[in-house]
């Protein structure tokens, strides 16, 4: 029997910010089984279509059935609409009703003094908002007292319906504390009066306090909390703010802004602990945007519990925020026990225990992943899953992580207990100062980590890791970046400069036998990812139009057109006169100038062949460099001047290679950018090029 020649290609599948490359075996034998089970099922029966999904009403009933299988037939975009809003204060006409008290109260409008149109804000309108300056008064808010105040609204009559919801806009910047009773700390709580009885507070401990301990974030944020259980009674909201002295000079405080009570439905996760997902979605590469869930149990996400047999893939969830006061909570699934694989999450996650922007938990394989958003939990917090008991490869977190409770927070993994492989996470964790085990991908460890990296900056309580905290598993070829992280102690992994870390030869070289596999696996751009190395998957999919460009030459009025390899970019080109040189060539002129580009080819030392197309143009040319370095001239011996037509039109096509970092390239580094200023050249001495620059 001959040996099955199996041939490796690429197979291209668009998601909507990065383009996924699967590497597929594919032979004679290998192709006749899939086939057979594609179409006609295990059994030689044709399998049924899966349904199909086309909006938010249609994926909330997947869980009439939790052992179907379907497919998203477009983006879905699952934002809650308000029904009758019952009650709305957005303060531009002052706050009608509204009331502040309290020991040195600064409840008020916001006044110019205290503005703050920072980025972090800009979503929101907090043009017009009632402000509690965290015990500043003065000028520019300066000065600093003690604060312990209340602001009231006006007795507000709720309606008898099942889904009633406070919502606000929130921003703070302050000392941000736990608790109302934690002294240490400025403070929030929202809380109602009811009937004119006590104060009954909505939120919990850390449900206010994004930016904990951190007076370098603002985080703005909207807020949703259920007020159905509260239908038919009279209400007033209060807003309780207690701040501390100004000794670590925080200068501004809480802002409250855009009111409103509403009847509003919010997505219900999809299977729970004794009814799971049991079936299969496939995205087909389409998005879900604007997930809202509020919840107070557990298991909570798009879906709340999948088993082992389900399976969810290509698809990403774009927006939106996740808030339970349970535990087991992530932007796609709450708790996974089936395979997750080419999918990513990009809302703001908070909960209890067990927490991640994508997934809380999962004791399944999860594989070309991705989460975004900010996430916050007491316990096992990570910026992909919060706890792993299974298996994590090709993935990765960006979002911060905040811990305002006890225990275990990682960039990535907040408590590994399985494996993770070829992942890295980008971003900032920390908590309020009373917990520990912070780390830059995981937080505590007692399983395995190879091939990973970590860059985020790693802040709070002892032991802390720019890459683990607490390690009694295995660490195998994993890195963290001791400047950005500001960590020189790991209790797993290997600490490297900023450089060393954007430098392909820690990977590869550095390794020896043991190098990372940056064929199949990994990439390395200057541009992209900030230098750092990112997975396959992610890499962007050239766009065909970038590595052409077409302009008017500004000194003959003629069309020119340069063209680069696909998948390099044309960052600027131009044309530019002689005498703008600071050297003139003596024995050649420029009648059409000389072409001045940029090109990103992203890959260093990569060689491009560069075509240019000169509409209009005729006659005898020579191709010729410009060097500024040295100065001089130089003839392109290495190119090619054809005379052609395109529709009757005459049109000069020049073509030449450069090698980016070569002798081409005027700034002779190896780093992707290619600038290479040339032009066509008129002999108008007749004399060899010896003297005036030589040829290249």
């Amino acid at each position: 029997m001959p040996v099955l020649q199996l041939a490796a290609l690429r197979v291209k599948t668009h998601r909507p910010h990065f383009a996924a490359l699967h590497l597929v075996a594919i032979g004679v034998l290998v192709l006749s089984t899939w086939a057979s089970s594609m179409l006609y099922g295990g059994d030689n029966v044709r399998a049924a279509a899966p349904v199909e999904i086309t909006n938010c009403t249609e994926l909330e009933n997947i869980s009439l059935d939790l052992a179907g299988d379907y497919v998203l037939a477009n983006d879905i975009d699952c934002a809650p609409s308000d029904g009758a809003v019952h009650y709305s204060e957005d303060f531009e006409g002052g706050g009608a009703g509204w009331v502040s008290s309290g020991t040195n109260d600064t409840w008020s409008l916001l006044d110019e003094t205290c503005d703050r149109e920072d980025v972090a804000a800009a979503p929101f309108n907090f043009d017009s908002t009632v402000h509690g300056s965290n015990g500043k008064a003065g000028p520019d808010c300066l000065g600093g007292n003690e604060e312990t105040s209340t602001l009231t609204s006006p007795a507000i009559g709720l309606p008898v319906v099942s889904n009633l919801y406070l919502r606000f806009d929130s921003w703070a910047y302050d000392q941000g504390g736990k608790c109302t009773d934690d002294s240490a700390d400025d403070t929030k709580d929202v809380a109602l009066v009811v009937n004119g009885g006590p104060a009954q507070i909505l939120n919990d401990c850390y449900a206010l306090h994004p930016n904990s301990a951190a007076q370098d974030e603002l985080g703005a944020h909207t807020w949703w909390f259920d007020l159905s259980a509260y239908a038919g009674e009279t209400i007033e909201l209060s807003f309780h703010y207690q701040t501390q002295d100004n000794d670590l000079g925080f200068e501004l405080g809480w802002f409250i802004d855009n009111v409103a009570i509403t009847e509003t439905d919010f997505f219900e996760p999809i299977g729970t602990t004794g009814d799971s997902f049991d079936g299969t979605l496939d995205g087909d590469d389409h998005t879900i945007s604007n997930l809202l869930i509020e919840e107070t149990g557990d298991y909570v996400g798009l879906f709340g519990y999948t088993g082992a047999t389900a399976e969810i893939k290509n698809v990403g969830l774009t927006s939106g925020n996740l808030f339970t006061t349970g535990s087991y909570a992530g932007g796609l699934v709450g708790f996974n026990a089936g395979t997750l694989e080419n999918v990513y999450a990009n809302l703001d996650v908070r909960g209890a225990n067990n927490i991640g922007g994508l997934v809380g938990s999962s004791s399944g394989e999860i594989s070309q992943a991705s989460a975004g958003g900010e996430v916050i939990g007491e316990d096992f917090v990570g910026g992909l899953v919060g706890e792993v008991n299974g298996s994590v490869s090709y993935s990765s977190a960006t979002g911060q992580v905040s811990l305002p409770g006890n225990c275990c927070a990682g960039g990535l993994i907040g408590a590994l207990y399985g494996t993770v492989d070829n992942s890295y996470a980008r971003g900032k964790v920390s908590s309020d100062g009373l917990s520990g085990n912070q780390g830059g991908l995981v937080g505590v460890s007692t399983g395995m980590l190879t091939n990973s990296y970590a860059t985020g900056v790693v802040t709070g309580t002892l032991p802390l890791g720019g890459l683990i905290a607490t390690d009694v598993g295995s660490v195998v070829n994993s890195f963290w970046d001791m400047e950005t992280s500001g960590l020189t102690t790991s209790a797993g992994g290997e600490g490297k400069s900023t450089a060393d870390m954007l430098d392909v030869a820690t990977y590869t070289t550095d390794l020896a036998s043991a190098a990372w596999d940056f064929d199949m696996i990994w990439r390395i751009d200057p541009l992209f990812n900030d230098g750092y190395p990112y997975l396959w998957w992610q890499a962007v999919e050239p766009d065909p139009e970038l590595h052409r460009y077409g302009f008017t030459n500004p000194i003959t009025g003629n069309y020119v057109v340069l063209e680069a390899d696909v998948g390099c970019e044309i960052i600027s080109a131009t044309m530019t006169p002689e005498t703008s040189n600071q050297l003139k060539d003596v024995a050649f002129d420029y009648p059409h100038g000389l072409m001045n580009f940029v090109i990103d080819c992203r890959t260093p030392g990569y060689t491009t062949t560069i075509t240019q197309y000169h509409y209009d143009v005729v006659g005898e040319y020579n191709l010729r460099k410009y060097d500024p370095n040295i100065p001089a001239y130089f003839t392109v011996s290495d190119s090619t001047l054809t005379a052609t037509t395109n529709s009757g039109q005459p049109v000069l096509v020049v073509v030449h290679q450069v090698t980016d970092g070569g002798e081409l390239d005027i700034d002779s580094i190896s780093d992707g950018i290619i600038t290479d200023p040339i032009g066509l050249a008129v002999n108008v001495v007749g004399v060899p090029n010896t003297g005036l620059g030589g040829g290249r």
